[in-house]
């Protein structure tokens, strides 16, 4: 199955959960980039960004997804109210008020421009490629420089 019939059947199974959030919900990361064209021949995982308040809410409700054996990784680089949670096609990965961590301080990733693109029906906010291509140099890991310059080539 491709990256975005992954992403749509996601939708499907949880589309309606995330309209009951309270606050704006961006998907991110990967999925991001097929959302918005860019040719991704894989995705680990759907990664939500929404508040603290949405992130426990989707927590509860998901309970019975939670994927307990899951190692992050990046703790010291990011740090956010998360869960990880199992669907049929992949993984969702919550973050509510993500923070990243640069130079001595946190700072929280606010998305300043996104787009509407539909997905199983449901309108589902994205940062613009421009914005995409922002976010992936503020994490500054390697593979976020690796997924910047693919996004460039689509800007």
């Amino acid at each position: 199955m491709n990256p975005l019939n992954k992403i749509t059947e996601f939708f499907k199974e949880a589309g309606d959960d995330l309209y009951q959030l309270k606050h704006d919900y961006y998907i991110v990361g990967s999925a991001a980039m097929v959302l918005t064209g860019c040719k991704v021949d894989e995705i680990g995982d759907i990664n939500i960004l929404t508040s603290s308040f949405d992130a426990n809410f989707l927590q509860n409700l998901w309970a019975d997804k939670i994927v307990t054996d899951h190692v992050y990784e990046y703790e010291r680089i990011f740090r956010s109210n998360s869960g990880r949670f199992r669907f049929s096609t992949l993984d969702v990965e919550v973050m509510g008020n993500l923070e990243v961590h640069v130079g001595q301080q946190w700072v929280p990733l606010v998305v300043r421009q996104f787009m509407n693109v539909e997905v199983a029906g449901f309108q589902v906010k994205v940062p613009t490629l421009k914005e995409q291509y922002r976010i992936y140099k503020f994490f500054g890991r390697p593979k976020d420089l690796d997924k910047a310059e693919i996004v460039s080539n689509h800007l």
